[in-house]
């Protein structure tokens, strides 16, 4: 609800209620508006995605399994694997999976991917391998798409999200619990992000990030961008504002994604405000963020972001897969 500040002047609270009424919020910051550092350098793609014999490659996530690099190939239903930091031939997994969207490490040191229309959660020993268990229901609920997985390793957890809940688990049938989004304030989310030691829901039809306080208490922070004018699952910044797909903190800065794309903006441009980042999350709820959107080839729409000790990457996909989705690196530590 919009609040007026009692400290403006009356010329500035006119801009600010212009504003609201225009969809942007209490700031008087126009989204996307500066100082801001320079642009980062042209992102370095994942060598040797070209060589993969699968057609219209479409990552979700990227990541690491123990020496080997993985990402998810959403369209073809297959993890993707070879050595890390190397340009070996991709290996393809046989595993019958169905939209895969994203995998997580556990503290066992083993593998679990969010099999998505395959409404269940496998665990592996290697991503060319074959499932050893897997997870159709959660605290006496069957899983319906789900879409994240992360692992929590202060807490030696895993958060499931999925289809309009969110689950902590600390193994299969162990310490299961459950909620429901509406309960964390939160719309159809996309995805979960564990950042040292805090918890985020990226509440994508809302354009919001719900900071997790506790969990079994329920007790969060709902973190909004300025300008959202429509509950969708995709779109522009023209036509719903942000639809975030992920969030995740590397070298100073936080860092956006959000599923805009040319099928879904109305004819409005589906590139601007795509990636983007911020220092804080005061700057991320007056729109005072960064555009980073020229690094993502037009048609892709970036997806989840993997931090590393040295890189931040991103999966970026092609929606209509009319174009050749891509792995890419956006961001070196200093």
């Amino acid at each position: 609800m919009f609040t007026r500040p009692r400290s403006l002047p009356d010329a500035c609270r006119w801009l600010v209620a212009l504003a609201a009424i225009a969809g942007l919020g209490c700031s008087t910051v126009m989204p996307g508006s500066g100082p801001f550092p320079p642009m980062p350098p042209a992102p370095r793609p994942l060598p040797g995605m070209e060589q993969a014999e699968i057609p219209w490659l479409s990552p979700t996530h990227f990541g690491y399994f123990r020496d080997l690099e993985v990402v998810t190939n959403w369209s073809s239903g297959q993890l993707l694997y070879r050595r890390a930091e190397s340009e070996d031939p991709w290996q393809e997994s046989s595993l019958p999976l169905r939209r895969p969207h994203s995998f997580a490490v556990g503290k066992n040191g083993r593998l679990y991917v969010a099999d998505t229309h395959n409404d269940r959660v496998v665990e592996l020993t290697h991503p060319g391998g074959e499932a050893l268990r897997e997870l159709r229901e959660i605290a006496g609920r069957p899983l319906r798409k789900p879409h994240d997985i992360a692992a929590d390793p202060a807490r030696g957890l895993l958060w499931v999200l999925d289809n309009r809940r969110l689950c902590q688990l600390r193994d299969f049938g162990v310490g299961e619990t459950c909620l429901r989004l509406s309960d964390l304030g939160s719309g159809y989310a996309r995805g979960i992000s564990v950042v040292g030691s805090e918890v985020y829901l990226v509440a994508s039809t809302l354009g919001q990030v719900v900071r997790i306080e506790d969990f079994e208490r329920r007790r969060f922070e709902t973190l909004q961008s300025p300008g959202k004018k429509a509950e969708q699952p995709a779109g522009s910044w023209e036509t719903t504002g942000l639809v975030l797909n992920d969030v995740e903190f590397f070298d100073g800065f936080w860092y956006g994604s959000s599923f805009f794309h040319e099928d879904f903006a109305q004819g409005t441009d589906p590139h601007r405000f795509r990636l983007i980042r911020w220092r804080t999350w005061d700057d991320f709820e007056a729109g005072r963020w960064q555009d980073l959107s020229p690094l993502v080839p037009e048609g892709l729409v970036p997806y989840f972001f993997t931090a590393t000790d040295r890189s931040l990457w991103v999966a970026a996909h092609s929606a209509s897969l009319e174009h050749q989705g891509w792995v890419f690196r956006i961001a070196d530590r200093k």
